[in-house]
């Protein structure tokens, strides 16, 4: 057979264009000569068969082929037509191809002639079979990658190829380039494309022929609502009416399948599957037949596939899908038409196998389970079975390359709970499983979907290497969590063919989604395409799981269907919040709706059908030129030259070596279409933007593009033209600029650099331009005119690196530099311009530190070896050699202190090193030894002694070469030798600076001269020290000298260092420099003449560094402190803390502490009075002097320290008087300052009158010293004697209670004072002295609680055993204390009644006694509160540890094995023995017959006697069965026993079981004791 018009052109055009995955191979290996057989095991086919065209009986022995090849590959050349080639010149232009669509009278996808010359083809649907247009030939050439694989049946031909088929939405080829096969579909869908962005990554279009015909009111009547979409060659529809409507790729109606035939009466169409060679269709129905079609003969089904009864499966047969269960997924393995697997809504899948036969009829098939259950009547159901459902199931589709996985039909299963692959040839047999992921959002939808991806053979590399196979890859998704895994088959060597391979699957990738995935599809072998639960699709790349588009596909209304809702109810009626991996909702399915082929999504709507195409970079460039978003596309497009963009999604490969010249193509034609478009526009323009601010904002994106193609030259020859041309150089050189810094751009034409210095330097900016100048590479300047205008605008740092760089010359730029510098050493007048010439003339310095340190100026960049040196020899040669140093002298009258510091660096570099000491080779290159000659460190400090001599120079000029003499000679002394006159000299000159500020310089120059040289005359030299105030020297000479005064003093007289006077006092006292006793009489001498000033140091500092090196110092540095007591309290101070915190003390510093801790007090007492009452509990009074104490104390107010003082003295009585006195002066205070309404210093009053009660408190609850418990204990106990007898309305009060009643009756006082003052005041709302008000009766009432607490408290027992509750302490009695104070409280009121204008009575009121009862009533009620409250906490706490010790008894020990820890005889179980089982019979029998001897009556007709001989004799009875081994004791240890076995180890190791108190016996494991 001849090939169509134009065929060869395409296979030659689609095998050139680069398709969507750069590395599939377009061509198949050729298979064996004969056919694939079926699991069957049909035989091969030797005869030879007739083709198509011959009769109809052929086609009985044609039933699994499914009709001739030539048909097929004929569809499959019209599907090819999508896959043209635009650079083939032997198609249509894009035009032409448009004009051709437009004058079609029948607006489809294909209609009209195809680009390869093909004629339009049509077909009859009430024809059976195809028309002759649709002939299937056979087509010459390679074979692409779609088509399928099987053999053709030709008996003429012997050897025929394999013809491998990809999966409808796989191996298709897509251009990298801009192809006219997408702009075709986009023009060519009926004209309904969608109103979207043209650059968007996927591009929609309505097939509005085949929804018209789907959709239409009469269809739907006719054929039922569309239910289900299948894409291969052809478009197949299932309807709710059974039946399938076939449509061809130009959206002519091909045929309608299954009218008049028992499809049409089972149920809607629930599943669809095209098969491998896209032959045969199968159908999967709501009632739960299967049924496939032939679409060469579509009059009645191929294969029918029926349900099994419900009310039969308990008798049934065989397997298969029950009745009323709909068929939701089916699919056909391999190329095979009689192999089939399905699923279906009960979570059950078969896979069905037919074997060969003389029609439909003599067809048998064979049904095998291989997920699922069959349903149980209702009493019979599992009570814990999980409801199940079949999500996704799909078998895997053939690549282009024969694998081991095509023979054994791999199917995939996703459920809720699991994922299984199973292979269903030759038997059913699980491959891999896994179980769902954890990593899914909790409570999220459930949802599940899955999408094969066959192994294919990838393009061969240039250089000839092996094949190379991508592997079978499958992804799959549970709610939110898409996975990818890789199918992996181990090689079998030659001697094992028959061995069946291994299969390896690896989970590779894992993508989270924020969404729930319900549909999962390949667009190609690197991209997935993925729908989430709202209807948002997700475009992803496989190798980086990077999401490269989303677009929302909601308004579309894809169709969808509640499939799985009633099945997996439970799964969210029974949702524990608490429990992640319940499910919310289980959401509608989209697997009927969502299909991609060739490289093309297809999308079944609710009214429409619809088709997206995969843009490719060229088209989406194109379309976003065309609609002027020129920076967009320019930016994108150097976003592709990257490689930084998706570019597995939009077509390009990964090679750079590939992909740059692919962009570089399209963008630099880009760019000049951008910048002709722009100048075209006017004030009316579209985009509303004027030339100057269109080209400001393209010129960055044109930068960064050409830039990034390393186009420079096209940047400066064709994009600046155009500014240039439109006087816009601003908006170029702005964005030039920083890619010069960066040196991005390294060279720019003369001309464009003559208008940018003109440029820059109108607007002053200078020093910008310097740092472009800078950056450039020298070699392309004109030197002439750059240098000119440096000079002109002062750009020195550019003149010098063009001079270096271009001529190589390093002389002259220091020699013009000098120039200025004597230019302004003549001018007498110091203006704006000579301070910019003078900044000009000062960068020599850092020019000669660079050269000369062999850098380049102004980089910093190092120079090569040779250029270096070179340049250091000329500059050295041009100082040091010219005649009479006319340069050297310029320079150190312009700034000798910065050219000192320019030799301090360069004096550091190896150059300078004299090559009579170092070791050189013979060979050295002579002009490596002419650059050194003879300049060295030695000549350069002869030369500058030279130059600077006194006569030439005063001292302010020869102090800096000093300076730089004495800090290098002792870093250079092998190189630097000077005689020891000259060195005097310089050292007498670096102790007479002539500037102030020189000081410090001098002085660590001076040290470093030190370092090496030892003057002859030290004495006069120490004068110039001192006069110089070099304190760092002298004390270096001091201690050297061993005059340690003299070195102790000069650490007193530098103000520098002050601290350090304490460490030179520990050395000058320590053993390790030896002072003698003259020496050390004259250094304590020192220290007690400056105690005041060690004591404005650091007191603390002082009194450690003396108690550690010199305590008999203390008391004489003590008594130097005249007028000074806060340092004598800090000195003390220091010392007690450190004998407080247990530190050891010498007897010296004890003894003055014990002298001077009277005074430490009163000093406390001024300066820090607020801490002497808690130092006086920390020590004794023993040691005070009460005498001198308390009157201090009360002269500063000290009245706490006063208190505790006298308490610990044993005057309680005393000191609550004192304290009553103080608090009766806090009275007469709160009410003035009240009366004088300072009310700021009130809350200060209330805060000591809150402190001193307490102080009462502890006062009155004994805490008193154990001298006054011992003079009070005699007196104590005579009174209790007599509280005893007495009745408690005695109102004799112990001296205890008696202390209680003068604390309340003062704390009451206070409060009525103040209360009652506020109510006469007109201030009575005031917020902040109700306040003060509230505090004060808090204190009362704190006082009447502490009261209440002592009366109610335990009296401590003598004994340590516990006791009985005891009784309250007898010298404590409340009624008593309670009647004195209400009588204290009527004689006080009284007498504040007669001052109280308004009161009429001498009694008190009840007003007035209404807030104390009740402060003293709340008191005890809150004590009782509290108690019962800690006893119901307490009694909870006890309860539930109880609790827990129950329950952990209850549950026993677990012994740790169970054999017998002393016999090792098992105990139970396995292995235990007869003997055992033998003592449990025989036990049950003895128990028998006591029960029976218990009921059984005496002889007397009376009782059974349980006492006397009858008990001993049932007593004898047990203990003969001691030897029994029934009995187990186990121990908390763990340890298990016979109990005949413990009792005798016990006896055997002596030891008796004892017995508690209820009977109980208590054992003793063996092992442990």
């Amino acid at each position: 057979m001849t090939s169509p018009p134009g065929a060869k052109q395409l296979n030659d055009g689609v095998a050139n264009d680069i398709t969507n995955d750069a590395d599939v191979d377009d061509s198949f290996a050729t298979a064996p000569d004969v056919w694939r057989q079926d699991a069957d095991d049909s035989p091969h086919l030797d005869e030879p068969r007739k083709i198509a065209g011959a009769s109809d009986d052929s086609s009985v022995n044609e039933e699994d082929e499914g009709g001739d090849i030539d048909n097929v590959e004929d569809l499959y050349n019209e599907a090819d037509s999508l896959q043209e080639n635009p650079e083939d010149d032997t198609l249509p232009s894009l035009d032409q191809e448009l004009q051709a669509e437009r004058e079609a009278s029948d607006s489809s996808i294909f209609n009209g002639p195809s680009p390869q010359g093909s004629s339009p083809r049509s077909f009859t649907p009430q024809s059976s079979r195809p028309s002759s247009a649709l002939s299937f030939r056979r087509r010459s050439g390679a074979v692409q990658p779609f088509e399928r694989r099987a053999q053709a049946r030709n008996s003429s031909i012997s050897s025929l190829a394999s013809i491998r088929p990809a999966s409808p939405a796989f191996l298709t080829a897509h251009s990298r380039q801009s192809s006219t096969s997408s702009q075709i579909t986009s023009a060519s869908a009926d004209g309904d494309t969608e109103d979207q962005k043209p650059w968007e990554v996927i591009r929609w279009s309505k097939l509005r022929k085949v929804s018209s015909q789907l959709f239409s009111e009469a269809a739907r009547r006719a054929f039922g609502a569309p239910t289900y979409l299948a894409v291969g060659v052809s478009i197949v529809v299932g309807t709710s009416k059974g039946l399938l409507i076939l449509f061809d790729f130009q959206q002519n109606l091909k045929n309608i399948i299954g009218q008049g035939t028992p499809a049409a009466e089972c149920g809607a169409v629930t599943a669809l599957a095209i098969s491998g060679d896209h032959t045969t269709v199968a159908a999967g129905h709501a009632s739960g037949f299967i049924f496939t079609w032939d679409l060469s003969s579509s009059a009645k089904p191929f294969l029918t596939i029926p349900p099994l009864p419900r009310k039969h499966l308990r008798e049934r047969a065989g397997d298969g899908h029950v009745s009323d269960q709909a068929v939701l997924h089916v699919g056909f393995l391999g190329t095979r038409h009689t192999a089939l697997v399905s699923a279906d809504d009960s979570g059950m899948a078969f896979s069905h196998l037919a074997t060969r036969g003389m029609g439909a009829v003599g067809r048998t098939v064979k049904t095998t389970r291989l997920l699922g259950r069959y349903p149980e009547p209702g009493h019979l159901q599992p009570l814990n079975l999980k409801p199940s459902t079949v999500l996704a199931f799909a078998p895997l589709p053939l690549g282009n390359i024969v694998q081991p996985t095509d023979d054994i039909g791999l199917t995939a299963i996703l459920t809720p709970y699991l994922m299984v692959i199973v292979s269903t040839t030759p038997v059913a047999q699980t491959q891999f499983k896994c179980a769902r992921t954890k990593q899914t959002a909790a409570h999220g939808a459930m949802t599940g979907c899955l999408a094969w991806f066959p192994a294919v053979k990838l393009k061969s590399s240039k250089d000839g290497k092996a094949l190379r196979v991508a592997k079978t890859k499958l992804v799959y998704c549970w709610s939110n969590v898409l996975s990818v895994m890789e199918v992996e088959c181990e090689e079998v060597s030659s001697n094992e063919e028959d061995k069946r391979p291994p299969l390896h699957f690896h989970v590779r990738r894992h993508w989270k989604s924020e969404e729930a995935i319900v549909a999962v599809q390949w667009i190609s072998r690197s991209v997935i395409a993925l729908l989430t639960i709202t209807q948002r699709l997700v475009i992803l790349e496989d190798q980086t799981m990077h999401v490269t588009d989303t677009s929302d596909l909601n308004p579309r209304h894809i169709y969808h269907r509640d499939l799985f809702s009633r099945r997996l109810e439970p799964l969210v009626s029974k949702a524990d919040q608490e429990d992640a991996t319940m499910h919310g909702v289980v959401p509608d399915a989209y697997t009927m709706s969502f299909k991609a082929y060739k490289s093309r999504l297809f999308l079944l709507d609710s009214s429409d059908v619809s088709m997206g195409t995969l843009s490719n970079w060229a088209d989406r460039l194109v379309a976003m030129m065309e609609a002027g978003r020129l920076i967009e596309a320019i930016e994108l497009a150097t976003v592709y030259y990257n490689g930084t963009a998706d570019k597995v999604t939009v077509g390009l490969p990964d090679e750079d070596s590939a992909r740059h010249p692919m962009v570089r193509e399209r963008l630099l034609p880009m760019i000049s279409a951008a910048l002709r478009y722009t100048f075209k526009m006017d004030e009316s323009d579209e985009l509303g933007k004027d030339l100057r601010s269109a080209l400001q904002e393209l010129v960055e994106p044109m930068f960064t593009a050409c830039i990034e193609m390393d186009e420079v030259d096209f940047l400066f020859q064709e994009v600046y033209e155009w500014y240039a041309d439109a006087s816009c150089h601003d908006a170029f050189f702005h964005a030039l600029e920083p890619r010069i810094v960066q040196q991005q751009v390294t060279s720019v034409p003369t001309e464009a650099l003559k208008n940018m210095m003109n440029w820059y330097a109108s607007l002053g900016l200078a020093q910008r331009l310097q740092e472009m100048l800078v950056s450039l590479n020298t070699a392309t300047l004109d030197i002439d005119q750059v240098t000119t205008m440096c000079k002109q605008l002062n750009l020195w740092d550019a003149f010098i690196y063009v001079w270096n760089e271009a001529v190589e010359d390093y002389v002259t730029p220091l020699a013009e530099l000098i120039s200025v510098a004597e230019d302004l050493s003549e001018s007498d007048v110091e203006d704006h311009e000579q301070s910019n010439e003078r900044q000009s003339a000062m960068k020599m310095f850092p020019y000669m530190a660079y050269i000369m340190t062999g850098r380049v100026y102004p980089e910093g960049s190092e120079m090569n070896t040779a250029d270096a040196q070179t340049a250091q020899a000329a500059i050295y040669r041009y100082l040091f050699a010219s005649t009479g140093y006319a340069p050297l002298r310029s320079i150190l009258s312009f700034s000798p202190s910065e050219f000192m510091t320019v030799l301090n660096e360069a004096f550091e570099d190896p150059f300078l090193n004299d090559k009579t000491t170092e070791d050189s080779s013979e060979d050295e290159d002579d002009a490596l030894q002419r650059t050194t000659f003879s300049i060295n460190r030695q000549r350069i400090v002869h030369t500058l002694l030279d130059v600077l001599a006194p006569g030439s120079y005063d001292i302010s000029d020869r102090i800096y070469l000093d300076i730089f003499i004495a800090r290098n000679l002792p870093k250079y002394p092998q190189y630097i030798l000077l005689p020891g006159r000259t060195l005097q000299n310089i050292l007498t000159e670096l102790c007479t600076p002539p500037k102030a500020e020189l000081g410090s310089e001098c002085e660590l120059s001076v040290e470093y001269l030190l370092s090496v040289f030892r003057p002859s005359d030290t004495q006069n030299l120490i004068a110039l020290f001192e006069k110089a105030r070099f304190h760092r020297v002298l004390k270096a000479t001091y201690k050297a000298d061993r005059n340690f005064s003299k070195w102790l003093q000069t650490y007193f007289d530098d103000p520098e260092d002050p601290e350090a006077v304490f460490t030179t006092i520990r050395d000058c006292f320590s053993v390790f420099l030896g002072l003698s006793q003259r020496q050390l009489r004259d250094v304590k001498a020192i220290i007690v003449e400056h105690s005041n000033q060690l004591a404005e140091l650091d007191v603390t500092a002082t009194a450690l560094t003396l108690q550690s090196s010199a305590p008999d110092l203390l008391q004489s540095v003590y008594e130097k402190l005249d007028d000074a007591d806060q340092a004598r309290y800090l000195l003390l101070q220091a010392l007690l803390e450190r004998e407080q915190a247990g530190n050891s003390l010498a007897q010296t510093v004890l003894d003055f502490l014990n002298q001077h801790r009277t005074a430490y007090i009163e000093l406390m007492c001024v300066f820090d009075p607020a801490q002497v009452a808690n130092y006086l509990t920390t020590i004794g009074s023993s040691s005070l002097e009460l005498d001198s104490v308390l009157p201090v104390m009360e002269r500063t107010g000290v009245i706490d320290a006063a208190v505790v003082l006298m308490a610990n003295e044993g005057l309680q009585r005393q000191a609550l008087d004192r304290l009553i006195q103080h608090l009766r002066s806090l009275q007469t205070a709160l009410v003035g300052t009240f009366n004088a309404q300072h009310s700021k210093s009130l809350g200060n009053l209330v805060a000591e009158a809150d402190k001193y009660t307490k102080m009462g408190i502890w006062l009155c609850h004994g805490s008193i010293s154990n001298k006054a418990i011992k003079g009070q204990k005699q007196h104590n106990s005579s009174t209790a004697t007599k509280l005893k007898r007495s009745d408690l309305s005695d109102t004799t009060l112990s001296p205890t209670e008696t202390l209680w009643l003068d604390l309340a009756n003062a704390m009451t006082d206070l409060s009525r004072a103040f209360t009652a003052t506020l109510a006469n005041s007109s201030e009575t709302e005031d917020q902040h002295l109700k306040d003060v008000d509230d505090h004060l009766r808090r204190d009362v009432h704190d006082t009447f609680t502490a009261l209440l607490a002592a009366t109610t408290s335990s009296a401590h027992s003598s004994t340590s055993a516990p006791q009985a509750r005891q009784s309250p302490d007898p010298q404590i009695r409340l009624l008593p204390i309670l009647g004195r104070f209400l009588a204290h409280l009527s004689s006080s009121s009284s007498t504040l009644s007669n001052t109280n204008a308004r009161a009429s009575t001498a009694n008190p009121s009840t007003s007035t006694l209404l807030p104390i009862l009740t402060s003293i009533f709340e008191a005890h009620t809150f004590s009782h509160s509290l108690l019962s409250l800690s006893y119901k906490l307490i009694s909870k706490d006890v309860f539930a540890q109880y609790a827990d010790v129950v329950q952990a008894r209850q549950r026993g020990w677990r012994p740790v094995g169970r054999a017998c820890a002393r016999c090792g005889e098992r105990t139970w179980g396995v292995g235990a023995g007869a003997r055992v089982w033998d003592e449990w019979a025989t036990r049950g029998k003895r128990q028998e017959e006591r029960v029976a001897d218990h009921q059984r009556p005496n002889a007397f007709g009376g009782e059974r006697r349980t006492k006397g001989k009858g008990r001993e004799v049932v007593a004898k009875r047990e203990e003969s069965q001691e030897g029994e081994k029934m009995g187990l004791i186990s121990f908390a240890c763990g340890h298990l026993f016979h109990s005949a076995c413990l009792d005798e180890g016990m006896k055997n190791r002596g030891l008796s079981v004892e017995s508690d108190e209820r009977g109980r016996r208590k054992w003793r494991c063996l092992v442990c004791h």
